[in-house]
């Protein structure tokens, strides 16, 4: 990271656009003057933003009353990292680390530091959780992977424009992204009538030591999350190789045919090797944690309520692969009746209309 400059040279200034100020006043006057200009205030902090090949894409600039990113600068998908420099590398050479991710910058650095300073990945907002987690996803196919998300608890008290309660917002998105792409989400938990949102709150206000307790915890359950997740998406995978070896098609077909059951294959690899990890690392956790029964409590309850939830959903995922789709009846009826079109005598029959194939669980995946 860099602290962004007094000033800069006039030949950089002209060939990048940028503009450095003192104020945030000074910097809405200059945005409002030049809309295409990058504005820098004087002292902010520079957030990388980069992508799984370490190349440089924009950059969010951070003071204590204001974050933005660099105009014209790309985030989908970009992140940095929190706890090593070459915190990927690291990541690389020990197959058994789990990959951990966080909204913010600041959140990130606490969860890192709950963590022994292990590296945390920073996806700077809830919204970009699914495409980073995805791009983690494909560099590491057969790790955990932990979305140490916010919690903002409080939000449905609050209203928002259209005059409903707001939602969770970085709850919602990370257990998309979790679901998306076989992760856990360790989120804290706060107490209904204190304030705070993420980790970095909850360390401020129970202390480090509490933090650090209920991470320990949170990451353990993540881990059984995950688990479940994994062995959904494997046996959808599963589901999708048998829909692929089973349905009727042409020549014309067989390499797409083919192509999906690659793609089952590999993914039904991928996720059982990951599944493997995951147990061995919750059994871990769980011999280490015998002696605390909140940390028991919190694995034994994410077990049952994940794959109670993994079985309904698997049931209808398999319903719609296993099931051709039923015609409305109004739509059936319709069918029935002859109509301006109808086939005059003599006249050669019309072909039938192509089978669709279903591919229910394209969605699924």
């Amino acid at each position: 990271m860099r602290v962004v400059p007094d000033q800069v040279s006039a030949a950089v200034a002209a060939e990048h656009g940028i503009k450095i100020v003192k104020t945030a006043k000074e910097a809405q006057e200059a945005r409002k003057a030049d809309p295409e200009a990058r504005v820098f205030k004087a002292g902010d902090l520079l957030v990388p933003g980069r992508d799984m090949d370490g190349k440089l894409w924009t950059l969010q600039s951070i003071n204590p009353y204001f974050k933005s990113f660099m105009k014209g600068g790309r985030k989908h998908g970009l992140f940095t990292v929190v706890g090593a420099d070459d915190a990927l590398k690291q990541l690389d050479a020990d197959p058994a680390a789990t990959v951990v991710m966080a909204e913010g910058y600041a959140t990130a650095n606490s969860v890192s530091r709950g963590l022994g300073g292990k590296p945390v990945i920073v996806a700077f907002d809830s919204g970009n959780f699914d495409a980073v987690a995805g791009a983690l996803r494909e560099r590491y196919p057969g790790r955990p992977m932990v979305i140490a998300a916010d919690n903002d608890h409080l939000a449905h008290t609050k209203i928002g424009p259209n005059g409903q309660p707001l939602e969770n917002v970085g709850l919602k998105k990370a257990h998309e992204a979790a679901k998306n792409h076989g992760a856990g989400v360790a989120s804290p938990q706060f107490k209904p009538d204190e304030k705070g949102s993420d980790w970095q709150d909850f360390e401020a206000s129970r202390g480090r030591d509490e933090m650090r307790k209920q991470l320990g915890e949170q990451m353990a359950a993540a881990r059984i999350d995950a688990a479940v997740t994994a062995e959904r998406i494997a046996s959808l995978a599963r589901e999708q190789d048998m829909e692929a070896r089973n349905d009727p098609t042409t020549s014309a077909d067989d390499a797409k045919v083919a192509q999906q059951r690659g793609k089952a294959a590999e993914l039904l690899a991928d996720t059982s090797a990951q599944l493997g990890e995951i147990r061995g690392m919750t059994a871990d956790a769980k011999l280490g944690s015998r002696k605390n029964p909140r940390t028991v409590a919190a694995v034994k309850a994410g077990v049952e309520r994940n794959v109670n939830d993994m079985k309904d959903k698997l049931r209808e995922e398999q319903q719609q692969v296993l099931s051709p789709a039923v015609q409305p009846t109004a739509d059936a009826e319709k069918a029935k009746k002859p109509d301006a079109t109808t086939q005059q005598q003599g006249e050669p029959k019309p072909k039938k209309a192509a089978k669709s194939r279903s591919r229910g669980v394209d969605a699924g995946m």
